[in-house]
């Protein structure tokens, strides 16, 4: 589908249809996380408020990370876990070389 033939959206428009406000759009538009085109009025496509909306559930997906009792869940918790003992494990023999280094101080 070209942009000619898709919707177009004025920001106004274009902030109902993402819930969020005529603000929120213009930053977004700014900074290149939402494409536009230049004109008056300024208008966005159909194309850039579904790509938004995906990239954006693309992220939450990924602060959220995997679904619990899921491959993918077992292995990131399982390499979560390992790090933990691993960085248990430095600590208490930092801690043991510096008692030493002090003991033999006195």
């Amino acid at each position: 589908m070209t942009w000619l033939s898709q919707p177009l959206f004025t920001e106004r428009e274009a902030a109902a249809r993402l819930k969020l406000g005529k603000s929120t759009i213009v930053r977004l538009r700014l900074t290149g996380k939402l494409g536009y085109f230049v004109g008056p009025p300024i208008l966005i496509a159909l194309s850039d408020i579904d790509a938004f909306v995906t990239r954006k559930a693309a992220e939450k997906k990924m602060r959220e990370g995997p679904e619990v009792g899921t491959p993918e869940y077992k292995k990131l918790r399982s390499q979560e876990i390992y790090t933990r003992v691993l960085q248990t494990r430095l600590k208490m023999e930092w801690r043991q070389k510096r008692l030493r280094k002090q003991k033999d101080e006195k």
